[in-house]
């Protein structure tokens, strides 16, 4: 009896530690591009130096609401993810964002300067 209650409790920490991992993995941004599909031209991204804030909501709001997601998701990746300063993104498209962005998520750290180029 007392052997299958260990065996029991191990497989339960087994389980919930294995829950916990993925748990984890669901929330942690993913490194994979994403297909862009935004148009090309539209509102340039502007960075504000005073205030440190760029215009993204404007720049989301000409998109429609698949490729704002698209560019909400890649930002969020980049807010959370990049090292780079939001002051690079200045003078962009929400497009060329993307594209830079998925350069920085498949760019090995010492790569990442060439992707601003």
């Amino acid at each position: 009896m007392r052997t299958s209650k260990r065996l029991l409790l191990l497989i339960l920490a087994a389980t919930l530690t294995l829950m916990a991992a993925c748990d984890m993995e669901e929330s942690r941004p993913s490194y994979s591009p994403i297909q862009n599909t935004l148009p090309a031209g539209g509102k340039l991204i502007e960075w504000d130096a005073e205030n440190e804030r760029l215009n993204i909501e404007q720049v989301k709001a000409e998109l429609d609401e698949e490729n704002g997601a698209i560019f909400s998701k890649s930002m969020d990746w980049y807010a959370t993810e990049s090292s780079i300063g939001f002051e690079r993104l200045h003078g962009k498209t929400a497009r060329q964002a993307v594209d830079l962005i998925n350069c920085l998520k498949t760019a090995t750290p010492e790569k990442q300067t060439s992707c601003l180029e």
